[in-house]
């Protein structure tokens, strides 16, 4: 039973009346108010509360946005996680210092705002950041109230995440043909590319000055590029990849790591929907089995002095060659055509998510809307002959051809 407010004289010779309530540890809280009217308006508040299970520990309401992800990315066992949820941390804002209970929906919506069009905590030049990462921002902001939700500091999640952007969307013009992609193919495997770098000065240690070079043949690049086309993996899944992880009998590829961004060890997936199993056809399993072969520490990728490629190595050597060629191309272009080809093969969605390490279907329905098939086509191939069935056209046909009959003997 809710207790009444109490009538308190204080020294000064004024009237407070002391609100009190017990929460749901049967602790005894307590308020002060000017008026009888208010403390009743708050004890009612308050045990409202309590009883419908949406009571929040006062303490846990100042709880600020700012140490809600602090606490989330220090909890993670995975350092990449880490780090993009102190990204996070750092791009939040006037959001950092907020209390987490005080954030509303239009505050989500106009910081969404400035990180696409301008960041003003990062200077008055600051341009934004593309609409993809922007979003990845909303995303983990999200993630982190679910779990202040689940931890009862807060009562509920008020982010809406945004659309993915029109931009995010891969569309047939963006991906090479496959003629191009063999010419990258046989351009690495050769080399040749020329591209711009810092020569040093001859004779000189120290001095450097602009000119172009020429790339050497880098098979190994071009066999990685075969390897992305047939199972999708991220780069640094490929470089993270060693021959255990390939089970030729089964014909298939797991992928339960990637590579640190300073290539010296394997880390944790970027998310658990990365952990999965890839079945690869038997083109794909005679370039592993060559790769392997020449294997000497373990990587499927190795470099002469048999360390894995890193990222940043592998991606930089593909560039040279394809800013030769004047192509557009990524290991993540290759990756988007990995998903297209299963798409027009006609593999589900929950299969394609499965295989891309997608965190859930909508993502993959949303990056390659453009590839699966229109809904009015499929409507009308699933409804086709039903209609036939029905024999209707059998009586049509009948009349017709009484008709027929009929005008023919008029005729004669």
């Amino acid at each position: 039973m809710a207790e009444k407010p109490r009538k308190r004289i204080l020294k000064s010779g004024k009237v407070s009346w002391e609100a009190r309530y017990r929460d749901p540890s049967g602790k005894i809280r307590s308020k002060s108010f000017r008026t009888k009217k208010e403390a009743e308006i708050w004890i009612d508040e308050e045990n409202r509360s309590v009883r419908r299970g949406e009571w929040i520990d006062p303490k846990d309401q100042e709880t600020t946005i700012g140490q809600l992800v602090q606490a989330w990315a220090d909890r993670s066992n995975r350092e990449g996680t880490r780090q993009a949820y102190l990204l996070t941390k750092k791009n939040l804002g006037r959001l950092e210092h907020m209390p987490a209970g005080h954030l509303v929906r239009t505050d989500v919506y106009a910081w969404h705002r400035q990180l696409r069009d301008g960041r003003p905590w990062m200077g008055k030049d600051d341009k934004g950041l593309a609409a993809s990462t922007a979003r990845e921002h909303v995303v983990r902001l999200s993630v982190v109230l679910n779990g202040a939700v689940e931890d009862g500091i807060l009562l509920r999640n008020v982010v809406k995440l945004p659309k993915l952007d029109a931009a995010a969307q891969v569309l047939r013009s963006d991906l090479p043909s496959m003629e191009s992609i063999q010419l990258i193919v046989k351009t690495l495997n050769d080399g040749g590319a020329r591209f711009h770098t810092m020569l040093r000065v001859s004779g000189s240690r120290t001095q450097w000055k602009p000119g172009v070079s020429t790339q050497l043949p880098q098979p190994v690049i071009a066999a990685m590029v075969g390897v992305a086309l047939g199972s999708g993996l991220r780069l640094s899944e490929l470089c993270a990849l060693r021959r255990e992880d390939i089970d030729f009998l089964r014909r298939e590829i797991r992928v339960d790591a990637q590579l640190s961004t300073d290539g010296k060890k394997r880390v944790a997936t970027k998310t658990k929907s990365s952990i999965r199993i890839i079945p690869i056809a038997d083109d794909l399993l005679n370039l592993l089995d060559y790769q392997v072969s020449k294997s000497e520490k373990g990587w499927v990728f190795e470099t002469n002095r048999g360390t894995p490629y890193r990222a940043a190595s592998a991606g930089a050597e593909l560039r040279k060659t394809v800013r030769h060629l004047n192509e557009k191309a990524t290991f993540h272009t290759f990756r988007h055509m990995f998903a297209t080809k299963l798409i027009s093969s006609g593999v589900s969605v929950k299969q394609v998510q499965t295989l891309m390490g997608h965190a859930s279907a909508a993502t993959t329905l949303d990056v390659y809307s453009h590839f699966f098939p229109g809904d009015d086509e499929v409507s009308r191939q699933a409804i086709f002959g039903v209609v036939e069935s029905c024999k209707i056209f059998a009586r049509f046909s009948e009349n017709s051809n009484d008709t027929d009959h009929d005008d023919q003997q008029k005729q004669a």
